[in-house]
């Protein structure tokens, strides 16, 4: 199995994260993602993003059944990055402690669009990069 990379976003109003809702394509990026993890990874993407760029889609629709699926077995167990803006947070929460210390050893970047870094624990982030 290719290692994936987790693209998390709002999924209980359709809105697909980093995608525009009525065709399910990434803003700007696309072919971009596309190019660049081709050969890396497999991108999973919102259960709600109507594409098909991407065969894989996230099938963790809570904050604990996320962190569930990232222990040793789960679904996510070797996810190598994780793409989280500020909506995905109404579903799997704000990047704090408890995330990053869910996240996998095998995850070796996390990316959070947002205004600043007041949501995200960087040191926790820090910390589990060591």
């Amino acid at each position: 199995m290719a290692p994936q990379i987790l693209v998390m976003g709002k999924q209980s109003s359709g809105v697909c994260l980093v995608a525009d809702s009525s065709t399910g394509q990434l803003y700007w990026a696309e072919e971009d993602c596309r190019v660049l993890f081709k050969d890396i990874a497999e991108v999973v993407v919102s259960v709600n993003c109507h594409t098909d760029a991407y065969s894989q889609k996230m099938e963790s629709v809570t904050r604990a059944q996320l962190f569930e699926d990232m222990k040793p077995g789960g679904r996510y167990c070797d996810i190598v990055g994780v793409y989280h803006e500020h909506l995905s947070a109404e579903l799997v929460g704000q990047p704090d402690r408890e995330m990053m210390e869910a996240l996998p050893k095998s995850c070796k970047w996390f990316a959070h669009k947002g205004a600043g870094y007041d949501s995200v624990d960087v040191a926790a982030a820090k910390e589990k990069g060591k």
